[in-house]
């Protein structure tokens, strides 16, 4: 999972260094040629993404006894539900605009720029990653190699059951009960095992201030399925499998909990564990990303309005989102060309209209693919 990490960092440097010392933020044209010239480096992250967390998920399977499933390779297909890579991936561009337009510095939008597009970046991440993750639940569940009881489903559900973090003594307890039970170790591991649920796996070495009060929680739980895909900002942890002869991750968050109680419930009076002590969680629905994990609206979280209901994409949405954005790129193409042939300034005009030609042609290809 650390490659997955550094994939995303690579990405982020790719994005940065193309993007330069670009400083023409409010030339729409422009900025829209620069825009589709950064897609096929996201579309190659995203694929190698969706790559790491099957060979991840294979291996930790055949670790714990479970079949193989079917392999299939990975769609194009960008997670976002309604929207295209041209608009998102020019989001941070209208961040940069929106500085200059309040009297800010051009170091100040490229930093605009810059916080938006790494936060952008890391939400792709996160859903590629839980939606390949999705395909291979599907893949063991067609190939009957899972198991699952509705009995004990997730408990991680809407506001009316929202939940919320144990006491200390409760965690404590929690984790004496369970730090040795379900590991890899001293159990014997045969084939034909099943997989029984799902546990999400705090990561607080990858935080640059540990597990946040949402995973601590979610890590306390496990699942059969569907509630696990809830995600959040800058999510840091890992999917494990639990099959009847063992639950890895169970033992690793009791670990990773116990050398982090005092971050987490505040020990000398840190402002940090109060927050978490009165954390309640549950999963809201985003209209772009999906299913998110969330504090809970009683205890004063207001979920965001105006976004309408997640539908995952599918291969006839993402070839009505490739030939709309054609459609816009024509259009981009068509504006450059006539400023070429005009009077005004020529800075970067050839330049963009090569960037969105390369653009349309492999657009072109793929479509008639």
């Amino acid at each position: 999972m650390q490659r997955k990490r550094s994939l995303t960092e690579r990405l982020l440097r790719l994005l940065l260094g193309l993007w330069g010392n670009y400083s023409q933020w409010s030339d729409d044209d422009l900025t829209k040629a620069r825009t589709a010239a950064s897609i096929p480096h996201v579309e190659s992250a995203l694929r190698e993404i969706q790559k790491e967390t099957r060979q991840f998920q294979f291996r930790v399977l055949k670790e714990l006894g479970v079949a193989t499933p079917k392999y299939r390779p990975p769609i194009d297909l960008y997670p976002r539900s309604r929207v295209d890579l041209l608009e998102v991936y020019g989001r941070p561009a209208r961040d940069a605009t929106k500085v200059l337009e309040r009297g800010g510095t051009p170091e100040q939008a490229f930093e605009a720029f810059e916080k938006r597009l790494e936060g952008i970046v890391e939400a792709d991440v996160i859903i590629a990653d839980r939606d390949e993750l999705k395909r291979i639940q599907d893949q063991l569940e067609a190939d009957g190699l899972t198991e699952y009881s509705e009995s004990e489903d997730a408990i991680v559900h809407d506001d009316d059951d929202a939940t919320e973090l144990m006491s200390r003594d409760e965690m404590e307890e929690w984790i004496e009960r369970f730090e040795d039970d379900y590991g890899l170790e001293n159990k014997p591991i045969v084939g034909g095992e099943r997989v029984i649920g799902w546990r999400r796996v705090i990561r607080p070495e990858l935080s640059r201030h540990g597990s946040c009060g949402l995973c601590v929680v979610a890590a306390t739980q496990w699942y059969t399925r569907g509630d696990l895909q809830a995600i959040h900002h800058l999510c840091k942890c890992a999917t494990l499998p639990v099959t009847k002869s063992a639950d890895p991750g169970l033992r690793w968050n009791a670990e990773d909990l116990r050398r982090n109680l005092d971050e987490i419930y505040g020990a000398g009076g840190g402002t940090a564990g109060k927050k978490l002590k009165r954390i309640r969680v549950a999963v809201r629905e985003h209209g772009e990303l999906g299913p998110m994990l969330a504090y809970s609206a009683k205890r004063g979280w207001t979920p965001i309005e105006g976004f309408e209901p997640y539908t995952p994409p599918n291969a006839s949405v993402q070839k009505e989102r490739l030939s709309n954005r054609r459609s816009e790129l024509e259009a981009t193409l068509a504006n450059l060309r006539a400023r070429s042939d005009g009077d005004g300034s020529r800075e970067g005009i050839d330049h963009a209209i090569w960037e969105v030609e390369q653009s349309l042609k492999e657009l072109d290809a793929r479509l008639a693919a």
